[in-house]
């Protein structure tokens, strides 16, 4: 496990250290989750904003990696979106998968494509709370044999809340679907290596969680997660596999360099399977970065 171990984070430090190199802008964020859209990037609230600086293109990359005691699993998530506004915007995406399972003296590895994804994301800025809506649909474009996709049609609508109290911001997701591939939080949990990624079946699922900024660009966060299917949860393919209720707990540590990098490493426990797992997050706003890079080039000339 621990050369599983190294070698994940060794291609997350390579990865940060080239981003960080080409990064532009050098200015610090707030400790909310880097999103795809700029709308939710730009989590202020501050309504003297121009609605100019909210629309356009962006694109966003994220590396995620989970090892447990028999396998590991590594996901490159490329998106691009297009921000109407600061309230709404439209994003698609594909997933590329890398597994890898140790356990029993075995070494399988399968890697390949996940299910290509749409969806479009509401964002309610508030000095109350802030609250976004997201609803997002999949086609089973990955290989339900290597355990990248349900092999149906797959839909996810998550709600979530936020407030700020100094440097303590609790938050809070709920969400429906059938399955949890497009569904799940911010760090791989554990259920990414128990077949989640092929499974089916109608699910809410629940985040109750916190972060605490020590720093403007380092902080620590803790979150409890609850699966909960209901309804008739039978998999129509094969090879699919059922939802099953699950429960547990996610803690990281993260720091963001800059305001188009962010890295976290975190721990999970899954009490209902008995299983732990350490992980890293990282994100890239691409689109950040080049605008960043193009305004510097004009400012130059």
């Amino acid at each position: 496990m621990k050369s599983h171990v190294a070698q994940l984070f060794c291609i997350a430090a390579l990865l940060a250290v080239a981003a960080m190199a080409q990064a532009q802008d050098s200015g610090s964020t707030n400790s909310g989750s880097l999103k795809l859209t700029s709308t939710v990037l730009s989590s202020s609230g501050s309504s003297s904003t121009s609605t100019s600086q909210y629309r356009g293109f962006n694109a966003y990359e994220s590396l995620r990696g989970v090892v447990t005691s028999s396998d590991s699993l590594l996901k490159l998530d490329s998106s691009v979106g297009y921000d109407f506004n600061r309230n709404f915007g439209i994003f698609a995406g594909i997933p590329v998968y890398m597994s890898n399972s140790f356990g029993g003296g075995s070494n399988l590895q399968e890697h390949g494509i996940g299910d290509v994804y749409f969806g479009a994301e509401v964002y309610v800025p508030s000095h109350v709370v802030r609250y976004s809506t997201t609803v997002t649909v999949a086609a089973p474009t990955g290989n339900v044999q290597k355990g990248f996709s349900s092999g149906e049609v797959t839909v996810d609508w998550t709600n979530r809340f936020r407030h700020s109290f100094g440097r303590l911001t609790p938050s809070f997701s709920a969400g429906v679907g059938n399955s949890l591939s497009i569904g799940l939080g911010s760090l791989p949990s554990s259920d990414l290596t128990n077949g989640a990624l092929s499974s089916v079946g109608t699910a809410a699922h629940l985040r109750e969680g916190a972060e605490f900024d020590l720093t403007r660009r380092v902080y620590l966060g803790a979150a409890g997660y609850q699966i909960l299917p209901f309804g008739n949860n039978q998999a129509s393919s094969a090879n699919a596999t059922n939802l099953v209720r699950e429960t547990g707990v996610d803690t990281w540590f993260g720091f963001e360099p800059s305001r188009v990098v962010r890295m976290e490493i975190g721990y999970s426990r899954s009490t209902t399977f008995a299983l732990n797992s350490l992980s890293f997050n990282m994100g890239f706003n691409v689109g950040r970065m080049l605008r960043s890079s193009r305004a510097s080039s004009s400012y130059t000339k």
